[in-house]
């Protein structure tokens, strides 16, 4: 039994489960196609409307313009591209001229920002493509795009795991909790449906499953061969297979490899015998807390900080990841050598997937 079903597993269902989920209550989306986004937010045309022109005083009018202004931070959440572009309605003769002074006064009653009535020239000089029959335009500043399949799956998606990361925004506090009640009972997961995802999504994603792995790898205990061996195999498939995505993001194979390695990595498999560090994880939390950064990038940038102070207690372990996960030769008379060499190798490898690798290289000043 559930507290709340959601109906529709479009846009406006996908973040209403969403925003649900941040409650204590059980929530079920339910949806009669194949997959999320396949009725109306199909046929979106991707634009986040500024609010103009719907009926003023009206409910559709107060969402509209607020979930306008609250779209940038969920894009931004979600690691979906969001662009504000701006919008133009165009005027070609004296009728039209007249809708738009309409339009403008809903605009005003409805509290739409930074609104315009631009002359024919006006707008031509903002956009030079545009017909010289035009001879008046409204510009709103505040419309955007998004596309509306990635703005769905990422709103639905979640983690094969166990554990489950909580934000309160009231002081933008991150804090990670596991139990077992979070384990789904059973998942299909389908890699065609990870095509349209975006690059930086794709690679945030892939970063996150080797940290996932890393996290559990890089421990301080003895006699871990097997469960070393299978980490080693998956950091090892991760890393080949990101590299596929980044020019071939319909590879479905390497799709299919990522998918199973995100489950394996954080199922609690590679956990056996594993005293787990998580240290990386919780820097990154306290990022994307305060600063709303996308978690793959956020732990791209901390890692090698983080290796770097800490290799030195284990310098052949690090050693032992640079030989056997990206091929450096050992070094057997100055094994730490070996261990910075991994550490700088995977830093480059973040670079070959367009993530930082520096807490400044996500737009952060902590000075």
């Amino acid at each position: 039994m559930f507290d709340v079903a959601v109906i529709g597993a479009g846009v406006v269902g996908a973040l209403t489960a969403r925003e649900l989920s941040r409650y204590n209550g059980s929530v079920c989306m339910l949806e009669k196609a194949d997959d999320v986004a396949m009725g109306t937010s199909k046929a979106n045309s991707a634009i986040v409307h500024a609010g103009f022109d719907c009926l003023p005083g009206s409910l559709m009018a107060k969402m509209n313009v607020r979930g306008n202004r609250l779209m940038e931070k969920t894009a931004q959440e979600l690691s979906v591209p969001f662009e504000r572009n701006g919008s133009m309605v165009l005027a070609f003769d004296d009728e039209d001229q007249k809708t738009l002074e309409g339009l403008m006064e809903r605009g005003e009653k409805n509290g739409v920002p930074g609104m315009q009535l631009l002359t024919g020239d006006e707008a031509r000089a903002l956009e030079p493509a545009l017909s010289q029959e035009v001879v008046a335009a409204i510009l709103a500043p505040t419309g955007g795009i998004v596309c509306p399949y990635e703005l769905t799956i990422a709103a639905a998606g979640s983690e094969m795991s166990r554990s489950c990361v909580m934000t309160n925004e009231d002081g933008w506090l991150k804090r990670g909790y596991s139990t077992d009640y979070a384990r789904c009972r059973f998942a299909v997961m389908n890699p065609e449906l990870t095509y349209t995802l975006p690059a930086y999504q794709t690679a945030s994603g892939c970063v996150d499953i080797l940290m996932h792995t890393m996290e559990r790898y890089f421990h301080t205990g003895e006699d871990t061969m097997l469960v070393d061996g299978m980490a080693e195999a998956l950091l090892k498939t991760v890393m080949y297979n990101a590299r596929i995505l980044m020019k071939e993001p319909e590879n479905y194979d390497a799709r299919a490899q990522v998918m199973w390695a995100g489950s394996l990595s954080h199922n609690g498999l590679l956990s056996c015998g594993m005293a787990e560090d998580w240290a990386s994880h919780q820097l990154e939390h306290e990022l994307s807390g305060m600063f709303d950064v996308a978690h793959g990038a956020g732990l791209a940038a901390v890692w090698g900080s983080w290796a770097r102070y800490v290799y030195q207690d284990k310098p052949v372990r690090f050693a032992q990841y640079a030989e056997r996960v990206l091929g450096i030769p050992m070094d057997y008379d100055r094994p730490e050598r070996t261990a910075l060499a991994g550490i700088e190798a995977t830093e480059q490898f973040f670079r070959e997937l367009g993530m930082p690798v520096r807490i400044h290289e996500l737009g952060i000043d902590l000075t």
